[in-house]
Order: C-alpha cells, then sequence, then structure tokens
C-alpha cells in the first residue's frame, strides 16, 4: 500500500494538532514534560513542512475529516 504526498501530509497535520491538543494535558498530568512536548511538536512541524505543508494552510484532506 503506498500513500500520496498529500495524504501523508494531512496525517502529519492531524498528528501535529493531536499533539497541539493533549500534550498540555499530559504535561499537567506529569505523563510528559514540557521540553519533550515542545520537541515533539517541533520535530512534527519539521515533518509536515518537510512534506510541502505550510502551517498557514490545513490540508484539505484534514478539514474534510474532521468536518471543518
Amino acid at each position: 500500500m503506498s500513500a500520496s504526498i498529500e495524504e501523508m501530509r494531512a496525517c502529519a497535520w492531524r498528528e501535529l494538532e493531536m499533539r497541539r491538543k493533549f500534550y498540555p494535558k499530559w504535561i499537567g498530568m506529569g505523563k510528559i514534560t514540557q521540553a519533550k512536548a515542545d520537541q515533539e511538536i517541533h520535530l512534527m512541524q519539521a515533518i509536515y513542512r518537510h512534506l510541502g505543508g505550510k502551517e498557514s494552510s490545513q490540508p484539505a484532506a484534514t478539514r474534510d475529516l474532521f468536518g471543518d
């Protein structure tokens, strides 16, 4: 099974948004440190950008998935 760049970019965006949503809660619960959360978000941002994404533009496939 293969995936298109657009599908991979949309997946990376979804993961980035999930990290932004859940990491603050996890930090508060002591499951992850702020430094680790920052590093993980930074890495996913880099993956998204490497796939040609721009943070100012949410991929269409992601909008459809979340009903935005």
